[in-house]
C-alpha cells in the first residue's frame, strides 16, 4: 500500500456489512449478487419474456427501466445495441457502469475498444469488482418493484415483513404512484419500524389514507430517536481522531453512509478501518439494523 500522506479515502459502508479496504482511493462494500436484468425490444413492452437476452435502460425523465426485446441475437450484439442505444440518450451512472462491467467480465464478452471508450466503462476488470449489485428478479411482485428501483436488499426486506405486508406495500406504491427513490425510502422506513417490533399491518392501516409527505413525517417520528442515538455514538467515535479530518456521515443510497476523510499515514488508515468495523459490529447487534 502506498503512503497515505496526501491521499483521500472514501469509505462506503452499510450497517449490516463489513468494510473491505480496496486501496487508498476507495474502500467499497460488497453487497450481494449482480444479475443483469431484462431485455426488451424497441416495442417498449414491460414484461419479462423468457428465452430472450435481457437488458434494460432507464428512461431519462422517469428513471424507470425500459425493456428491449432482442430475440435471435448473440449476447455480444445485444449488448452493443444496448450500449449504443443508451449513448444516444444519457450517460451511465456509477452503479450502472459497475453492473455492465461485471456482466461483460462474467460472460467473457469481447467488445470493440471504441464502444468501451464511448460508453465510458473504464477498466472493465477493476470496475466489475467494485460492487456486486441487484438481486435476481422473477415475475410477479418483484417485477413491480423492479420498475421502481433496482437496489439490493429491498426484496429481502419485503420477504422478512411477510407476504401480506408486501402485498399492501406494493398496492400503496401503485396507489401513490411513487418514484423509484420514494419507493426505496418507503420500504426502508417500513422495514426499520418493523424491526423495532412495531405492528407493521397497523402502521400500514394508519398511513394508507395519508399523502406521501405525511407518510414520511409519520415514519420519521418513529425512526428518529434511534437514529439520534447512532449519530451521538458516531460523534463520540470520531472526536478521538485529531490527526484525521473527517466529515459526519452523509446519506448515500438509503441504507448506505459515506465517510470522507484525509489521513496522515498508513497507520491512521489501518486504525480507522479496524475501529469502524468494531463500531459496525456493535450496531449490527441492534436487531433494527440487521
Amino acid at each position: 500500500m502506498e503512503p497515505a500522506s496526501n491521499e483521500s479515502i472514501n469509505i462506503l459502508f452499510g450497517f449490516s456489512f463489513p468494510v473491505f479496504p480496496e486501496g487508498l482511493s476507495n474502500s467499497i462494500l460488497s453487497i450481494g449478487q449482480i444479475n443483469p436484468i431484462l431485455i426488451s425490444s424497441i416495442s417498449g413492452r414491460r414484461t419479462i419474456v423468457s428465452g430472450h437476452r435481457r437488458f434494460f435502460i432507464f428512461e431519462r425523465a422517469k428513471i424507470e427501466p425500459v425493456f428491449f426485446e432482442l430475440p435471435s441475437t448473440t449476447i455480444e450484439t445485444g449488448l452493443v445495441m444496448y450500449l449504443v442505444e443508451n449513448l444516444n440518450i444519457r450517460r451511465f451512472n456509477a452503479v450502472e457502469r459497475v453492473r455492465i462491467c461485471r456482466f461483460i467480465t462474467d460472460n467473457n464478452i469481447n467488445l470493440p475498444p471504441h464502444i468501451i471508450a464511448e460508453a465510458r466503462l473504464g477498466d472493465l476488470k477493476r470496475n466489475s469488482n467494485l460492487y456486486e449489485f441487484v438481486e435476481s428478479l422473477s415475475e410477479g411482485d418483484q417485477l413491480v418493484i423492479a420498475k421502481k428501483d433496482m437496489s439490493t436488499g429491498l426484496m429481502e426486506r419485503l420477504k422478512r415483513m411477510g407476504s401480506t405486508a408486501t402485498r399492501r406495500i406494493l398496492q400503496l406504491v401503485d396507489l401513490k404512484d411513487l418514484t423509484h427513490q420514494e419507493t426505496r425510502g418507503l420500504i426502508e422506513d417500513l422495514y426499520f419500524v418493523f424491526m423495532r417490533g412495531d405492528n407493521i399491518d397497523g402502521i400500514l392501516s394508519e398511513i394508507e389514507r395519508l399523502e406521501f409527505e405525511e407518510i414520511r413525517e409519520y415514519l420519521k417520528s418513529l425512526i428518529n430517536p434511534v437514529l439520534k442515538k447512532m449519530e451521538e455514538e458516531f460523534s463520540n467515535f470520531v472526536k478521538d481522531y485529531r490527526s484525521i479530518e473527517i466529515e459526519p456521515p452523509q446519506n448515500f443510497e438509503g441504507d448506505w453512509y459515506e465517510l470522507k476523510g484525509r489521513f496522515r499515514d498508513e497507520e491512521d488508515l489501518s486504525r480507522i478501518i479496524r475501529e469502524i468495523e468494531d463500531l459496525l459490529g456493535r450496531w449490527k447487534k441492534n436487531p433494527i439494523l440487521r
